[in-house]
């Protein structure tokens, strides 16, 4: 190179690696405070927890179980503060076959108790059969987020689908809910941190659809989320690459 251009090529070398720098020594701090304030947290739901089994009054248990369910909510704060560290300085394993529709098959299984709960079925729907190379761990935690959401905003006695298909021979799975959708002016925030397009009245902390994002980007799959067009409620899609 012209030796009067070496010194800027130089310069933006240096300013990159600080940049980096700083990126790394954020992603730590957030990830040992996470992990810091597990423990203490979980002494405290321990504490409310003893704490309504004993002999309360009315309003004493109110109390306790608003305190409870503070902790609770600090708690899971603090899990995904130290998911989404850990999706940003995650490195690439080695990648194997996978088979999706049986990969949906266990995620399900997974929640099927969580959305007994809430009085909320699954349905299952196989297009067509599809298998990708990739990170079985990613690709299942992606989609367990979705998964999430989905049950979150979906009401009690909602359903909810998740579909395997191949479009322009791409395996897509699309996880259909049947919740209050998304406003079109928060459309394009939903994958920033912290922004939460849900009513208040539905739990959350904002860092799901920021650590599916961070995942997906870095794995090569495209995730996208539109409201549905048959009814009230969202459409997730992953879209990998060709089969």
């Amino acid at each position: 190179m012209p030796k009067e251009i070496a010194p800027l090529i130089v310069a933006i070398d240096e300013l990159v690696e600080r940049y980096r720098r700083e990126l790394e020594a954020q992603r730590r701090f957030v990830a040992d405070a996470a992990h810091e304030l597990r423990t203490p947290l979980a002494a405290l739901q321990i504490q409310a927890d003893n704490l309504l089994a004993s002999d309360l009054s009315d309003q004493s248990r109110e109390m306790a179980n608003e305190l409870g369910e503070g902790v609770r909510r600090s708690s899971y704060l603090a899990s995904q503060l130290l998911e989404m560290a850990r999706t940003e300085g995650a490195t690439s394993p080695e990648h194997r076959m996978i088979d999706l529709a049986a990969l949906i098959t266990s995620i399900l299984a997974d929640f099927v108790s969580v959305a007994e709960a809430s009085d909320i079925q699954f349905e299952r729907e196989i297009v067509a059969a599809a298998s990708v190379k990739g990170d079985e761990t990613a690709i299942r935690k992606l989609v367990s987020i979705l998964l999430d959401n989905a049950v979150r905003y979906s009401p009690r006695n909602g359903l909810i689908t998740v579909r395997l298909l191949l479009a322009d021979n791409r395996p897509k799975i699309d996880i259909l809910d049947s919740g209050p959708g998304i406003a079109d002016e928060a459309m394009p925030f939903i994958y920033d941190r912290f922004f939460r397009a849900a009513p208040q009245e539905i739990e959350g902390t904002g860092l799901g659809l920021a650590i599916a994002k961070t995942t997906a980007d870095r794995h090569d799959l495209q995730l996208r989320h539109a409201n549905r067009a048959d009814q009230i409620g969202t459409i997730a899609t992953i879209i990998f690459p060709q089969a």
